[in-house]
Formats: structure tokens, C-alpha cells, sequence
């Protein structure tokens, strides 16, 4: 799944399902495409909530508004794709921070910390 560019994501994405978190849900197919592309970002639960808006919003946004271009051409088409891409962008946004939240999982650089610490090294 990742590249050279995504080290540590396999293992958040395993430290995911061993929490409960479905294999699809932690490593989403967007995602999935992306860390293919050795584009270096956290699994959704551990982004920042505005990096994870955007990144859900626009992509959303740019396919909704391909799909109302070619089906309902004109400014509604693109009135509602970016309205969709908003929507889309909270909707995930919220659920991703509640999931995080409700699993009590750390903050992205805490566990990549945890990662790259030799194993006898405790943190203080």
C-alpha cells in the first residue's frame, strides 16, 4: 500500500483495526490512491481537521462538479458542487474527529514519535 514517501502509515492503519476500526475506514480509497502516489499524509483519523476538509471537500467538489457539468451544465451545476464539496468535507471532517475523539487515539506526530523511538527509550 504505501510508498517510500509514506513511512508509518501501514502501521497506523494496523494500530486502526486493532482499535476496532474497519480496514476501508482507516485507509479510505482516496487515501489508498494517494499513498500509491507516495503522497506523504496521515490516515484520515490522524489528519488536522482543516487538511482533512479540504482534502475531502475539494475532491468531492471537483468529482460532483464533473458529474453535474456533464449532467445539468450551467452555474446550478457548479453552485452545487461546491456546495456538495462543503457538505462533504464537514460530513467527513466531524466523523473522522468524533471517531478519533471516541477511540482516544494520539495526535499523528505522537505516534510517529512512538515509531522512529529505539525500543528501550522510554518518553518522559
Amino acid at each position: 500500500m504505501p510508498g517510500k514517501g509514506v513511512e508509518g502509515v501501514a502501521e497506523a492503519v494496523d494500530y486502526l483495526v486493532r482499535r476496532g476500526v474497519w480496514r476501508s475506514t482507516a485507509a479510505p480509497p482516496l487515501f489508498r490512491v494517494l499513498w500509491w502516489l507516495r503522497v506523504s499524509i496521515p490516515p484520515p483519523h490522524f489528519m488536522r481537521p482543516s487538511r482533512l476538509f479540504a482534502l475531502a471537500g475539494v475532491w468531492f467538489g471537483v468529482a460532483w462538479g464533473g458529474l453535474m457539468w456533464l449532467l445539468a451544465p450551467g452555474i446550478f451545476g457548479i453552485g452545487t458542487a461546491v456546495w456538495a464539496g462543503v457538505a462533504f468535507g464537514v460530513g467527513l471532517t466531524l466523523y473522522f474527529r468524533w471517531s478519533a475523539r471516541r477511540l482516544n487515539l494520539p495526535r499523528w506526530e505522537e505516534l510517529e514519535s512512538r515509531r522512529t523511538r529505539p525500543a528501550g527509550e522510554r518518553s518522559s
